[in-house]
């Protein structure tokens, strides 16, 4: 499986030391894939002090590649212009239109919610079903596939940073001893679901894998 990750969902994983868990709920040979741009935009968040060290030696930690697109993507990523979508977000879902063996893992839902609301999109809504992997979920993959207390440890060294965590998983982890499980996977369900009131089949689904 490639994981198309934009950068807000690699930072958010660094800094949750999920990356690699994230991962493994795949199968073998999983691997994520990122836009041209995303290292020289992380060096210059952490040169400005923007992002936490972890966040580098996190990715360092994993095999990272670069997208290309083909041809019949590159004619998809015209038909997805949109200012409501920015362009490294339309690249990546180019590169998963259509792939059985690709999904794409995004901390940005503002932009599953354009697609959805593309005025093209039932022109091509079949080729992005079940396409869009949320952090909410994916968190809850690693909960599932690693067991909760891990996944807890590891999230709250992330939120014991100084610079802040998305505010969903400040919200769902982020609550002391109110973090047992059963509260933690209802807040993390609830923003799911949230959004797939929104965009529908557009969201994966965990029964796939």
């Amino acid at each position: 499986m490639n994981v198309l990750a934009d950068n807000d969902a690699l930072v958010k994983l660094a800094q949750c030391r999920l990356l690699y868990e994230v991962l493994q709920c795949f199968s073998d040979g999983s691997r994520y894939v990122a836009t041209e741009t995303f290292n020289p935009w992380l060096r210059r968040r952490l040169k400005s002090r923007r992002l936490p060290a972890i966040v580098s030696e996190e990715i360092d930690k994993i095999s990272l590649t670069t997208v290309e697109l083909i041809d019949s993507q590159k004619e998809m990523l015209i038909q997805l212009a949109s200012p409501k979508i920015d362009a490294g977000e339309a690249v990546l879902f180019s590169a998963a239109y259509g792939e059985p063996s690709v999904i794409v893992c995004t901390g940005d839902k503002r932009a599953i919610r354009a697609l959805a609301e593309h005025p093209l999109v039932t022109d091509f809504e079949a080729g992005f079903r079940r396409k869009f992997l949320c952090i909410e979920q994916a968190l809850l993959l690693a909960i599932r596939e690693h067991g909760f207390d891990p996944i807890l440890r590891k999230v709250n060294l992330g939120l014991s940073e100084s610079l802040p965590l998305d505010t969903a998983i400040r919200s769902s982890f982020g609550s002391g001893r109110d973090s047992t499980e059963e509260n933690v996977i209802s807040s993390l369900t609830g923003y799911i679901e949230d959004l797939r009131k929104d965009v529908g089949d557009l969201l994966f689904n965990s029964s796939d894998l």
